[in-house]
């Protein structure tokens, strides 16, 4: 093989180019996080707590526009799990220190994870998420034996009848879930006794803490979800204050957080 000299200036410019390059491909999430967003996200819904502890916090969302992250939705009250969080299983290593999120421990799962979907018993258009409206066949399984834990079924499937002893019923009497969204909490695949049935939803009432998901008042779920768009990957990180440094979000969005 032979090997090619080029002018000093020549070879200058092509240094400078590779720095360029260099500095060009430095992500705009930081490094050495352990929870790790996708890159390929422009809409990100944050829940910030106080600490593990806490059952109420607070919602924002940010959408980057091509150029810059920007808040969209601002300071909307939230409650999680009646004995607040604990790590879930989403888009970041498991064994993380700090409680552990485990099924029917009242605690909201934290990290990073997709949202999904959504649901709801009334039929809807103009959503930019898939939507699928809830039936009376229609259950979220909860038994960690079942081969269909955390997956939505139907009682007409025979397959699914005789597998599972519990499961949330997705069409409520109370309207808890007259709208809902499926948050991707141990999902791919779901480990048993991880947790299960993770939504967002509207809460029973202002500051009333929930089993597990986390909720807001109609108004601002309803805003939520018409502006969430699946095109844009959104995703939600949902983590006790302390935590944020675990966790890797775009800087803007961390240091509007702090």
């Amino acid at each position: 093989m032979t090997t090619k000299t080029f002018p000093a200036k020549i070879d200058g410019l092509f240094r400078l180019l590779r720095g360029l390059v260099c500095v060009i491909a430095i992500p705009l999430f930081p490094a050495g996080s352990t929870c790790h967003a996708d890159e390929t996200t422009s809409q990100i819904v944050t829940v910030i707590t106080g600490d593990w502890a806490d059952t109420t916090g607070e919602l924002n969302a940010f959408e980057f526009d091509g150029a810059q992250w920007k808040k969209v939705i601002a300071g909307i009250a939230v409650t999680v799990g009646k004995k607040g969080m604990g790590w879930g299983v989403g888009l970041f290593p498991d064994g993380l220190k700090g409680p552990q999120k485990r099924e029917g421990d009242h605690r909201a799962p934290a990290g990073i994870f997709k949202i999904e979907s959504a649901f709801g018993s009334e039929a809807r258009e103009g959503l930019r998420i898939p939507y699928r409206r809830t039936t009376a066949l229609d259950f979220w399984v909860d038994d960690s034996n079942s081969k269909f834990y955390n997956q939505w079924v139907q009682t007409r499937d025979r397959s699914a009848q005789s597998d599972w002893n519990s499961a949330e019923t997705l069409l409520r009497k109370d309207g808890l879930y007259e709208l809902g969204l499926v948050v991707g909490h141990n999902r791919s695949p779901a480990i048993a006794t991880r947790g299960s049935a993770i939504f967002i939803h509207r809460w029973r009432k202002p500051g009333a803490a929930t089993i597990g998901c986390t909720a807001m008042d109609k108004a601002h779920l309803e805003a939520l979800a018409t502006w969430l768009d699946a095109s844009k990957n959104p995703l939600l990180v949902q983590v006790p204050i302390a935590e944020l440094d675990k966790v890797s979000v775009p800087n803007a969005v961390k240091a509007a957080l702090k």
